[in-house]
């Protein structure tokens, strides 16, 4: 398992450089703005401690740092927390950085009072010991806040979207499809590689221990995200992009 989280690491390393770049990535003022009401909704105005878990490049980072709570951002790629930092001091933002595993946490229990994930479950080779870490180091009565989606199911559909996000590379980002996304070797090893099952996360979150699980559509923020994105990368969107909630 070490070496396929080296692989992991490893991949997401390379995609630094350019992720914020792709289409399917980059964020328009209008989703941004969505976003915050999203988290404004969820998480309190006040001096929260707020872990965000797979932070990448630091897109939810940023956006609680700049309302003002007390973030700390880990990943499990080096390359991709650079870019994250970069962008906190470009900003003039006070951010913790710090290289880490979603499935074992470098805290002690108790810690934050909310932990956030953005599309970051289908990449963990244990999804369940990941979620039960993010409630560990949860103060009782925090909240993880966990946005995901199904993108790659094996329906039709599914297989439609597949075709439409490989032309969309090829046709768009000048890319060649095989040079994004896991060997076949690392994918049968993630659970969740085809993406995430709001059902199954729900499911998920209530074998952990976690109480008041919930499911929220972020309708919006996809009807912005298709508006934005060149055609084929809008035909290749996952059906739904989901927040799942649930409290310690």
């Amino acid at each position: 398992m070490a070496d396929v989280k080296q692989q992991i690491e490893e991949y997401w390393h390379v995609r630094s450089g350019t992720y914020d770049s792709f289409p399917a990535t980059r964020k328009e003022e209008e989703e941004l703005r969505a976003y915050e009401s999203v988290l404004e909704r969820h998480i309190p105005a006040g001096s929260a401690r707020i872990l965000d878990v797979g932070a990448g490049t630091g897109f939810l980072s940023l956006l609680l740092a700049k309302k003002g709570y007390s973030v700390t951002a880990l990943d499990l790629s080096r390359g991709m927390l650079e870019r994250a930092e970069s962008k906190a001091a470009g900003l003039g933002l006070s951010i913790d950085f710090l290289i880490g595993d979603a499935e074992s946490l470098p805290f002690e229990d108790d810690s934050f009072d909310f932990v956030v994930s953005r599309w970051v479950l289908w990449t963990l080779p244990h999804p369940e010991k990941a979620v039960s870490e993010w409630k560990r180091v949860l103060k009782p009565g925090g909240r993880i806040l966990c946005i995901d989606g199904l993108w790659n199911s094996r329906s039709l559909v599914g297989l439609l979207k597949t075709l439409c996000r490989k032309a969309g590379l090829i046709f768009h980002s000048r890319t060649r499809p095989s040079k994004l996304g896991y060997c076949r070797e690392i994918d049968n090893q993630l659970p969740f590689h085809r993406g995430v099952d709001p059902h199954k996360a729900v499911k998920l979150f209530n074998e952990c221990g976690l109480s008041g699980v919930s499911r929220e559509g972020l309708h919006e923020i996809r009807r912005i995200r298709a508006r934005n994105m060149p055609l084929l990368y809008r035909l290749s969107l996952a059906p739904a992009t989901e927040l799942i909630i649930g409290e310690k």
